[in-house]
């Protein structure tokens, strides 16, 4: 009952598509509070309030052998252990409706880029899935040739990653993404009064 009313706090605080992709990849949610003397005060104490970790490993099935006796297989990779943290509560002294309404879209922008980095996790994996096949006329060939291509398939994980990060400012301009991964920037906008 706990996890079920967890499940429906979480949904109520993410919304929309990105709810798909953390049921999906049974997302870990660790949800801080954000809380300053001024809105000012938000901005600079947590410059990076939100992050997303996951494992991404492969591993090297048995390969078969084909009729002409070459060994074939691909490494398979698989994505574990996804935890977000992004704030629950973003909040100052004395906060307007306006104020308020702000705090929450930069809350669900940070969250909305934090659900990109599995987006792009996801398509990397995919584009991983659909490399030709290793092919080699022995085993001990096939066991180098696949893990180099576990290895290369890591390193573009990396890359795929970093390039995300890159092109959205870590979500500071996360109107530049395309598809389901454009969306508000992480900027919260403070009002003078």
């Amino acid at each position: 009952m706990r996890s079920l009313l967890a499940l429906a706090v979480s949904a109520a605080l993410i919304g929309g598509a990105d709810d798909a992709v953390v049921e999906r990849y049974h997302v870990a949610l660790r949800w801080t509070e954000l809380r300053a003397a001024s809105c000012e005060n938000v901005v600079a104490a947590a410059p990076e309030p939100a992050r997303t970790g996951f494992d991404f490993a492969y591993e090297i099935p048995p390969p078969h052998r084909r009729p002409d006796g070459a060994y074939e297989g691909a490494p398979a990779f698989e994505l574990t252990h996804v935890v977000i943290e992004a704030p629950r509560v973003v909040a100052w002294p004395n906060m307007t409706e306006g104020d308020r309404e702000r705090a929450e879209q930069f809350r669900r922008a940070l969250l909305h880029h934090e659900v990109g980095h599995v987006l792009v996790a996801e398509e990397s994996m995919r584009e991983l899935a659909a490399t030709p096949p290793v092919v080699a006329p022995d085993i001990s060939s096939y066991a180098d040739a696949a893990r180099e291509a576990g290895a290369t398939g890591e390193a573009r994980f990396r890359r795929d990653q970093e390039a995300y990060e890159a092109l959205t400012d870590h979500g500071r301009t996360q109107y530049r993404a395309r598809g389901e991964l454009r969306g508000r920037d992480t900027v919260l906008v403070c009002v003078e009064r």
